[in-house]
């Protein structure tokens, strides 16, 4: 589901969920933890990314759409969680939108 890649003290977070990297449940809880461990291990910067030409198509509805009502809240929560990550980051997050690899 990613791919993590280290360019120096840069880490880069590949989404890898094809077709569109939609974000399902498991994808988010990748993403928080992916960002929490990169920061634990001390990088300088993280750059989130996906295919070229696709980095995500957003919310998994029809995932979403066959989950009760807990599991609709699980998803909201954990995208929320998500979201509180990127937001109180210590360090500086950017979306790689035109490809999917950082070139030095």
């Amino acid at each position: 589901m990613l791919n993590l890649v280290s360019h120096d003290t840069i880490t880069e977070i590949q989404l890898a969920r094809p077709p569109v990297n939609a974000l399902n449940l498991e994808l988010l809880r990748s993403l928080r933890e992916s960002f929490d461990e990169a920061v634990r291990d001390g990088t300088r910067g993280i750059v989130l990314s996906g295919a070229p030409g696709m980095f995500s198509a957003g919310v998994d509805v029809p995932a979403l759409l066959v989950r009760d009502r807990g599991g609709v809240r699980d998803y909201w929560r954990e995208f929320f969680r998500l979201c509180a990550t990127l937001a109180q980051s210590p360090v500086p997050v950017a979306r790689c939108c035109r490809c999917s690899a950082i070139t030095a």
